[in-house]
């Protein structure tokens, strides 16, 4: 029994797109539509050539395909198709969040909205630049996982801290509150323009 293969596929026009995948079948994949992209699931190999074939096909638009493969979960890959030819591959880091309680993310996505997105974008953006593709002396590109970072992103009312070991990510959220001190003095000792 194979691994499992999960491909993402995406294309430059939406609306072209989901018509042809309507009339194309990538045999032994299931095929699930999610976000403007086509999710394809199955046991066999990457059909990298069915999909050089759709942008032969259709030579007006790319196809970009993304994943991973069994032995690194942690690296994403990208490939872009133009008229039949591969014209870009990209090696990507790729994170697991840590078990922490899924109930409590949710509970913070839901209570900081849009925010939880952009604050989450932003360090992934930055360990993206810090977790960098290398070469070793055969010549085999993998991802360089620098750990034992912590970084915090904040905004104006939310801030994130995220742990990073390797390529798993513990986060923890806050929003920031206002602390007003009074301090007590001596009557007459106190300036006004302090």
């Amino acid at each position: 029994m194979g691994n499992w293969n999960s491909i993402k596929l995406t294309c430059s026009d939406l609306q072209k797109f989901t018509e042809i995948m309507k009339s194309s079948s990538f045999k032994n994949f299931n095929t699930e539509f999610e976000d403007g992209a086509v999710i394809l699931t199955g046991r066999d190999t990457l059909p990298v050539e069915k999909i050089s074939e759709l942008s032969k096909q259709n030579t007006d638009l790319t196809f970009t395909i993304e994943f991973c493969v069994a032995n690194k979960q942690n690296t994403l890959y990208r490939l872009t198709y133009k008229n039949g030819e591969e014209i870009d591959k990209e090696m990507l880091p790729r994170y697991t969040l840590m078990s922490q309680a899924v109930e409590k993310m949710e509970d913070e996505k839901r209570m900081m909205a849009e925010n939880w997105d952009n604050l989450f974008d932003k360090a992934i953006q930055i360990f993206g630049r810090i977790d960098i593709v290398k070469q070793d002396e055969k010549g085999n590109k993998y991802i360089d996982f620098v750990g034992g970072i912590t970084l915090i992103v904040e905004n104006e009312r939310y801030q994130m801290q995220l742990s990073k070991n390797h390529s798993d990510i513990k986060i923890e959220c806050f929003e920031k509150e206002e602390v007003i001190t009074v301090k007590l003095v001596p009557v007459g000792t106190s300036s006004p323009f302090k």
